[in-house]
């Protein structure tokens, strides 16, 4: 009895159990990592060699463009310094024209009405000048003889200082010279010249720039100003507060234009107009020598 305890007991030691699972399990080899191939990368993805080549031709073509601009810099800073003199002009009540005092605008320290007073000093001392410039302008310019003896007669007015006859001689004669180049001689009613600021929007403003002036600028203030109607006091009060003539103010007796600086930026004005009417007849010439040529 006592030896068949033992036998049992014996027979449940853990040890011995272990032992025998031990020796029944397989033995597993020792774990190897595989011995993959050696790949060309290059082979593989045959898209980075053409990136690389893309890359190379874009640094060349950018380089290229850099060195465009660096030959180009001298002329865009010229056009930003002209920009900034245009602005400053206007600041102070004139517009542009190649007989600008454009050495004043230069002067950091004159700005205000002081620039103002300085602009008509200039005008007044060195008038012989600019009425040459102005004059061999309308003379190059192929409206008609009367447009022209118009024009001479309010460069008349304007040196004798009757500044009032300028702007009120003018606009007329930007509309008698309008009705018979671009509306045939017909009675359409064109106060406005809507057809006119149409034409000239057509345009590049390097077609009407004279002498390297903006172009762009002076049909702004065309456009947002020279014929814009007032059909209230409050809109009368703007127009006046403008140093530039507008026709209605003029023609219909709203505001009186009677300074210098009046006087000449109503000459600038009239005189770019009929240089822009120059240019489109002359474009209007052509077209028709071209339809008759086919």
């Amino acid at each position: 009895m006592e030896a068949e305890t033992v036998n049992l007991l014996a027979q449940s030691e853990p040890g011995t159990n272990l032992g025998k699972l031990a020796l029944a399990l397989p033995t597993l080899p020792a774990f190897k990592l595989p011995i993959l191939p050696q790949f060309d990368t290059r082979h593989m993805f045959p898209a980075l060699d053409a990136f690389r080549e893309f890359d190379a031709r874009w640094t060349t073509m950018f380089a290229g463009i850099q060195e465009q601009f660096r030959l180009f810099a001298p002329m865009f800073e010229r056009l930003a310094k002209h920009e900034a003199r245009c602005e400053r002009l206007e600041d102070a009540g004139w517009l542009p024209h190649p007989a600008s005092p454009w050495h004043l605008l230069d002067d950091e320290d004159l700005c205000g009405e002081e620039l103002n007073k300085a602009i008509e000093a200039y005008y007044r001392e060195n008038w012989r000048a600019v009425k040459i410039s102005i004059s061999e302008a309308i003379a190059g310019y192929t409206i008609d003889a009367e447009a022209k003896a118009t024009f001479g007669e309010a460069l008349a007015a304007h040196e004798a200082g009757l500044h009032r006859c300028v702007a009120r001689t003018l606009f007329p004669e930007i509309e008698r010279v309008s009705r018979a180049e671009l509306h045939g001689g017909a009675m359409d009613k064109i106060a406005s010249q809507p057809k006119l600021q149409k034409a000239i929007s057509n345009l590049c403003p390097s077609d009407i720039a004279r002498d390297g002036i903006s172009g762009m600028r002076l049909y702004n203030k065309l456009v947002d100003h020279l014929y814009v109607s007032m059909p209230t006091p409050e809109r009368v009060e703007v127009i006046a507060a403008e140093p530039v003539p507008n026709r209605h103010a003029a023609v219909h007796g709203y505001v009186a234009y009677n300074t210098l600086r009046h006087s000449m930026n109503a000459l600038i004005i009239a005189e770019y107009l009929f240089h822009a009417i120059t240019v489109l007849m002359e474009l209007e010439k052509q077209a028709i020598e071209a339809t008759e040529a086919a």
